[in-house]
């Protein structure tokens, strides 16, 4: 154990004594520490505007949207819309993304068939950190119609 004292002793001795040492050691990464936290910031939490339409008027798809509605936060905004709104709000860059649920849907799934809910963003805006969506879909006006690309030419 004496030698192992020993041997640390002298090479603090030497380290402290070559004050170019010190200083990059010791300050440079506290300097570099306040640059990049100057730099890059706290950053602010990556937020969600949400709008929802809900074409149904049955119980399953009114408590898909209180469960949305409730969950609304400083990082997820819910809006509820109209169909012929999702054009307008999209093309505006209002929303990020707005989810239709189908008239009939609440029906499916008390009987037990396949049906689903149509994540509508504008396909100009980059998708979102961290998302998970292996599909986006598009909101394509009706203008478009016959458009290449078009899901009904």
């Amino acid at each position: 154990m004496r030698a192992l004292l020993a041997i640390f002793s002298s090479q603090a001795r030497l380290f402290l004594r070559d004050r170019v040492t010190v200083a990059i050691t010791i300050l440079l990464p506290l300097v570099l520490s306040v640059f990049f936290a100057y730099v890059f910031g706290p950053g602010q939490p990556v937020g969600l505007r949400m709008g929802i339409v809900n074409s149904d008027t049955g119980a399953t798809s009114s408590a898909i949207v209180k469960a949305l509605s409730d969950q609304a936060s400083d990082s997820l905004a819910v809006t509820s819309l109209t169909l012929s709104d999702v054009e307008k709000v999209l093309s505006r860059g209002d929303l990020d993304v707005v989810l239709v649920i189908p008239s009939g849907f609440s029906d499916a799934v008390a009987a037990g068939r396949t049906t689903e809910i149509q994540a509508v963003t504008n396909a100009g805006s980059p998708p979102m950190p961290g998302s998970r969506c292996s599909r986006r879909s598009r909101w394509w006006p009706a203008s478009w119609r016959g458009s290449p690309g078009h899901p009904r030419r």
